[in-house]
């Protein structure tokens, strides 16, 4: 481990507060959900949460939340 996930995620959040936003929607891979978790990203709970994946028929992806600090 080299940290270089958590150095693309923590860059990504630049342009996105510099559009005003005070957090990101995520929606992951369901394995990558716990990567995100641990990057401070919380599940969505209640309506519509999962979204079908455009790549892989059959399966979710999840969408978290993450607030940026």
């Amino acid at each position: 481990r080299r940290g270089i996930g958590r150095a693309l995620f923590t860059r990504a959040e630049g342009p996105t507060r510099a559009t005003g936003a005070d957090r990101c929607v995520i929606v992951a891979d369901p394995g990558a959900l716990s990567y995100y978790i641990f990057c401070s990203a919380v599940r969505i709970e209640g309506g519509e949460v999962d979204v079908p994946s455009g790549t892989i028929p059959g399966q979710w992806l999840r969408r978290l939340v993450h607030a940026l600090r």
